[in-house]
């Protein structure tokens, strides 16, 4: 068991910061030392690691807990490789074909972008995560 400083007891980042920073415990070790020994709630101890995470970057820590099964410090090393594209699958679709290849502009209204983007949810190559929230390489997970 891990001395904490008192002023630490019941602050879970503080225990963390403590943990990792001061005593050099890998992430795995200070997580689990968090839930084990001292009886956070995981969902306490994830919300205080990831509470300097930007709305987007925990919109990418989730997925990779969510929908990737990842543990809390693999999904913290990895968060900053997921791309995530807000709109509509339409927009999404429209923009990736547009960016990838060159479409002649007289063809461009007999592209089916719902049919493009359905075959791309089909085959994992994206993966809706919420309202107009599409994870754009979602097979590199």
């Amino acid at each position: 068991m891990t001395n904490i400083p008192k002023e630490y007891t019941a602050d879970c980042g503080k225990i963390y910061n403590f943990l990792t920073d001061v005593l050099g415990h890998e992430v795995d070790e200070a997580i689990n030392h968090l839930i084990d020994d001292l009886g956070f709630d995981e969902d306490e101890v994830i919300n205080c690691i990831a509470e300097e995470l930007t709305e987007h970057e925990r919109a990418c820590f989730d997925y990779l807990r969510q929908f990737r099964n990842m543990s809390i410090s693999a999904a913290m090393d990895n968060h900053e490789e997921v791309h995530i594209y807000m709109g509509t699958s339409r927009d999404w679709a429209e923009e990736y074909m547009n960016d990838t290849m060159d479409i002649p502009k007289n063809l461009q209204n007999y592209i089916d972008y719902e049919a493009f983007t359905r075959d791309a949810l089909l085959n994992g190559d994206i993966a809706q995560i919420g309202q107009d929230m599409w994870v754009t390489n979602n097979w590199e997970f």
